[in-house]
């Protein structure tokens, strides 16, 4: 096998590994949101970011070079020879939407499906004003917890599940949780693809086929 081959080979093998690992989104609350997104094992905080200050200086600087790559776009676009208008793309019908959303419907069904809660951690006390209104909110969230988790239970690792809600008479509320959602990003690839080749194929017009003109000896006759 030659070099080229081999490398086509490797690269080939990367690109399937990274369409078959697992997309992870984490979302965390304990007082403040964190936020983490990332592929297989490698996670990237991406809430709260980390904002750098910038000095007086800097923003200065930055702000002289932006109205100075503002005024050469500006030029450039005063000297290019003004192009004739493309003509808008015809708007969808009413027939081509409804279409539309019945097949991204169905693909998006698919994709919620094949989305996992790795993690489902949950910590509440339920406390309001007087210990009546508690005990129906407590009962409220309660019920809804059952009415939710045999619903999204296929999808849920009983491993890593932990609910504990309880009704706070003689303290303030809290809340805290913990999720972490995962998908194999090929999923996510095929969604897309899908949803493309349906967009392209309500855009397409439908075609009308032309009647067929009878002969004019038999209209004579």
């Amino acid at each position: 096998m030659s070099g080229g081959l081999i490398a086509l080979c490797v690269i080939a093998v990367l690109i399937l590994l990274v369409l078959l690992s697992p997309a992870k989104i984490r979302v965390r609350y304990s007082g403040t949101f964190a936020a983490w997104g990332g592929l297989g094992f490698i996670m990237i905080k991406v809430w709260p970011l980390k904002i750098k200050k910038i000095s007086p200086e800097e923003k200065a600087k930055a702000a002289e070079e932006y109205r100075a790559k503002a005024a050469r776009r500006a030029a450039k676009k005063a000297a290019q020879k003004p192009s004739k208008p493309k003509p808008p793309p015809p708007k969808l019908t009413v027939e081509q939407i409804v279409d539309l959303i019945g097949a991204g419907k169905t693909i998006l069904g698919k994709v919620v499906r094949a989305i996992k809660v790795n993690e489902l951690r949950l910590h509440a006390v339920i406390s309001c004003n007087n210990a009546a209104t508690t005990a129906i909110a407590y009962g409220s969230a309660a019920a809804a917890i059952s009415s939710i988790m045999p619903i999204i239970e296929p999808g849920v690792s009983r491993r890593n599940t932990d609910i504990f809600i309880e009704a706070g008479f003689d303290r303030e509320g809290e809340l805290t949780f913990d999720v972490t959602l995962g998908a194999c990003l090929l999923v996510f690839l095929v969604a897309v693809i899908k949803i493309l080749l349906a967009y392209l194929k309500v855009r397409k017009p439908h075609e009308k086929t032309p009647k067929k003109q009878e002969p004019e000896a038999a209209k004579a006759q």
